[in-house]
């Protein structure tokens, strides 16, 4: 019988959730929009549609068993049972100035969390008083299946960037947030009040230990397989960011840097914020607003004097650029880079497109069997923690695998 992990990702306005086998196969996938009139309980409806929507690849015959549910998420965002603040309201004005004396006075913030809690004091007086613990979103969905609290933590080297006792006490919050539990140890078992809600077709007797795999930045290394030295992937999807593996940090400016995943090992990530949205805004106000996104790249290329086209072309330029930035200052720092990239998100199911990013970059791109490595990441995690691998490393070898690799023809587009 072949084994499965429900994997699930969530985003900003929707999540995406799929059956993911310990070789990397996708038994299943469904994506559904948030229903914000939900509050806190929309990302626990949204999965629940999503695994109602699967639910027939694990019902007979399908030799399928379910061994597990791993579940990630976008940040810093947080919530509680009646409220919610994600990662992209704006810090009102009494935040931001506490967080420039905390500058001030010697003590930066290097917390990502912290702002969204002066946040939450300051402009939502109440809701802070009345709120006796705070999660992480992804957190929160697992607190809901578990009843366990707990905040998961990609590596050690992220508590500083998450919080400690000390950052705390600076920026004067007196506040309760879950314990830290290492990614890859599962929060607890799912409930039965919770698999009443998820309508998964379990045995009654069945087990299922519940994962937090952490926040999605993370998720997609592991899923894409960024775990070694030289090894770089292309997070693609409304922004984009070129990710690097190394042995040592990059101090280069336009870079950013942040631990990786694996232990003493780096991340060096170059962002483009807005290559998904500017092509998705054009393409809103054009006379191609209802066509697929393969079919318009299809159409754009053979109209070349086309504004469309320029804008495709700008974006792939850009992405260039970044990839130069992180190519230039990898070597100098006298690491290798490999001459392949990973690609994930929703630009790596455009076949067409892929192949003018692999042209314009001169690389291979390497797509994985699942295109949402959040996903495959998350099965990745549950997987090792389940002892089927020894490391995540290990587990990425074996699920991360490429299913499509789209190799440079040498065209010009005038990019580079």
């Amino acid at each position: 019988m072949k084994t499965a992990v429900l994997c699930a990702d969530i985003g900003t306005s929707s999540l995406k959730a799929g059956f993911i086998g310990i070789d990397g196969a996708v038994f299943a996938f469904s994506r559904t929009k948030f229903d914000q009139t939900k509050g806190s309980n929309r990302w626990l409806q949204a999965l629940a549609t999503c695994t109602k929507s699967m639910a027939g690849a694990l019902s007979t015959p399908h030799p399928i068993e379910l061994i597990a549910i791993s579940i990630s998420g976008n940040g810093p965002s947080l919530a509680s049972p009646e409220f919610s603040c994600l990662w992209d309201e704006k810090l009102c004005p009494e935040a931001e100035q506490q967080l420039q004396n905390l500058a001030v006075q010697g003590t930066p913030n290097k917390s990502i969390f912290i702002p969204r809690l002066l946040h939450i004091k300051q402009q939502y007086p109440d809701q802070w008083e009345k709120t006796p613990i705070w999660y992480s979103v992804p957190e929160y969905l697992v607190y809901q299946l578990t009843g366990i609290p707990n905040t998961s933590l990609p590596e050690q080297r992220y508590e500083s960037a998450y919080w400690t006792p000390e950052s705390l006490e600076n920026a004067e919050l007196t506040v309760t947030l879950p314990p830290f539990n290492k990614v890859g140890t599962p929060t607890g078992l799912l409930t039965e009040e919770g698999n009443n809600i998820l309508g998964l077709p379990l045995k009654k007797e069945a087990r299922i230990p519940v994962f937090c795999g952490g926040p999605d930045f993370t998720t997609a290394l592991i899923g894409t397989g960024t775990l070694h030295p030289g090894a770089i992937c292309d997070r693609a999807g409304t922004s984009e960011g070129i990710n690097v593996c190394t042995s040592k940090p990059l101090v280069v400016d336009g870079i950013r840097t942040l631990p990786s995943p694996m232990p003493t090992l780096w991340n060096g990530s170059v962002l483009i914020a807005d290559s998904g949205s500017r092509f998705s805004h054009w393409k809103a106000k054009s006379c191609y607003s209802n066509a697929t996104y393969q079919d318009l790249i299809q159409i754009l290329s053979s109209q070349k004097n086309s504004e469309g086209y320029q804008v495709m072309m700008s974006i792939a330029k850009d992405v260039s650029l970044a990839y130069e930035i992180i190519k230039k200052a990898v070597l100098a720092s006298g690491e290798k880079l490999e001459d392949k990239m990973r690609v994930t998100g929703g630009q790596a199911r455009n076949p067409l497109w892929m192949q003018i990013k692999a042209d314009t970059l001169g690389i291979n791109l390497e797509v994985p069997q699942c295109p949402d490595a959040e996903l495959s990441g998350n099965a990745i995690i549950a997987y090792t923690g389940l002892h089927f691998f020894e490391t995540i490393k290990e587990g990425a070898e074996q699920i991360a695998k490429p299913s499509q690799i789209y190799v440079p023809r040498g065209t010009n587009y005038g990019c580079v």
